[in-house]
C-alpha cells in the first residue's frame, strides 16, 4: 500500500514538473518551426516571378519539395531535398499562356518534363520546353538552379513560422514547414531529472532495507 501511494505521488509529479515546464519555458514556441526533439516532416514551397526591370516571357514560377519524416534531435534544420516539382506560366509572346510542369530529381540531377529526362541546366531546361532562350528568361533560370542546389545540400533557410522574401534575379518568397510530433528540449529535461531522482529515491530505500535486515 505504501509502495502504490509512493508511486502515485511520483507520477502525479512527473506529471505537474511536466506541465509546469511546458507553460514555462515553451511559451514562445511558433509551429511549423521543428523546434524540439521528435519525429518531423519538412515541405516548402516558393513563388517566384521575375523581377519587375526585367522583359521575361515567365509570369511565375512555384517550386513544391517535401522530404519524409524522420527521428531528429533538433528539428529546426533545413533538410536535404531528393525531389522538386514545378509548375509555371508563361507568355512566349502569344496570347495564349504556356503552362508547364516537369519535375527535378536531385539526388541524379536530373529534369523530366512531358517523358524526356536530361541534366539540370538552363540550357537543357529551354530544350525541353521549347521556350524562348533569351536573357530574362535565363535570370530566373539561373536563380532557379541555385535554389535547387541549396534544396539538395540543405542550404535553404530554415523552417519558420513565417515565409521568407526572394529578392534575387527573381521576387516572390519561400515558405519552409517542419511538421510532426515533437518536446523541446527544456521540457525533455525534466523527465531525465525526475528519472534520477526516482532512481536515488528507491535505492537509497533499498539500502536502508538491506541495512535493518543485517543489523537484525
Amino acid at each position: 500500500m505504501k509502495f502504490t501511494l509512493h508511486l502515485f505521488l511520483w507520477v502525479i509529479l512527473l506529471c505537474a514538473g511536466h506541465f509546469i515546464t511546458s507553460v514555462v519555458l515553451n511559451s514562445t514556441c511558433q509551429g511549423g518551426t521543428g523546434n524540439g526533439i521528435g519525429m518531423f516532416e519538412y515541405r516548402f514551397r516558393a513563388l517566384l516571378y521575375p523581377s519587375l526591370d526585367v522583359d521575361s516571357s515567365f509570369d511565375y514560377i512555384e517550386l513544391h519539395g517535401a522530404a519524409p519524416k524522420r527521428f531528429m534531435w533538433n528539428g529546426n534544420v533545413s533538410p536535404s531535398y531528393d525531389i522538386v516539382s514545378m509548375n509555371w506560366s508563361a507568355n512566349d509572346g502569344s496570347l495564349d499562356r504556356q503552362n508547364g510542369e516537369l519535375q527535378f530529381d536531385l539526388r541524379k540531377n536530373t529534369m523530366t518534363f512531358a517523358g524526356r529526362e536530361l541534366q539540370i541546366s538552363t540550357s537543357h531546361f529551354f530544350a525541353l520546353t521549347k521556350m524562348s532562350d533569351e536573357p530574362a528568361n535565363r535570370l530566373i533560370l539561373d536563380y532557379l538552379i541555385r535554389f535547387l542546389e541549396d534544396a539538395k545540400s540543405g542550404k535553404l533557410p530554415k523552417p519558420s513560422h513565417h515565409s521568407y522574401e526572394i529578392t534575387d534575379n527573381a521576387e516572390g518568397d519561400l515558405q519552409h514547414f517542419a511538421s510532426g510530433s515533437s518536446i523541446r528540449p527544456s521540457t525533455a529535461v525534466w523527465p531525465i531529472l525526475w528519472a534520477i531522482a526516482l532512481i536515488s529515491f528507491y535505492r537509497m530505500k533499498w539500502i536502508k532495507l538491506n541495512r535493518r535486515i543485517i543489523l537484525n
